[in-house]
């Protein structure tokens, strides 16, 4: 069993697992709601991948920041709360190959 110390900043780190897991489904949705153009597809799909890789980046920089690498407590609480809602409201879209 860890310690507290140690579960504390496993809780951190789970985050941003569970950050990269959001932009997946995010990512998941995004595909599967595109409508196929034949001849811009490959440009489409390109965006829409970097647009979602950009927003994980800045959603986990922005955790970090916020958080001070989990030293602020208060809002390591706030942040771990966000994550979850939005694994919550992501869920449907876990399914992904």
């Amino acid at each position: 069993m860890g310690s507290l110390r140690t579960d504390y900043i496993l809780a951190h780190e789970q985050a941003h697992f569970d950050i990269t897991e959001i932009y997946a489904r995010k990512l998941n949705l995004a595909l599967s709601t595109y409508k196929l153009d034949r001849l811009n597809y490959q440009r489409d799909i390109g965006k829409i991948y970097n647009n979602i890789v950009e927003g994980k980046e800045a959603m986990q920089k922005a955790y970090d920041g916020e958080t001070d690498h989990s030293r602020k407590r208060k809002l390591q609480t706030e942040w771990l709360d966000k994550i979850n809602k939005l694994l919550a409201e992501t869920a449907p879209y876990a399914a992904y190959p």
